[in-house]
């Protein structure tokens, strides 16, 4: 649980849609850094899961295989 749903009770919206032109070019920028941002913490997220998982996956024995 993040600390944002344990105070909020909800899980805050992280899409931008611009549904509407913007009027700031400074707006506009930032929504792109934004989204940019966004996907290089997935992709950040996506590659530490995968090193923990190669960790755990390095310590589990094998398992035996049992006859039926």
């Amino acid at each position: 649980m993040s600390p944002f749903f344990a105070n909020k009770g909800y899980h805050p919206s992280l899409q931008v849609q611009t549904i509407h032109k913007l009027i700031s070019i400074l707006a506009e920028k930032f929504i792109v850094d934004l989204i940019d941002t966004h996907m290089r913490l997935k992709q950040a997220i996506a590659e530490a899961q995968a090193r923990y998982q190669d960790l755990a996956n390095a310590r589990r024995s094998k398992t035996s295989h049992l006859p039926a």
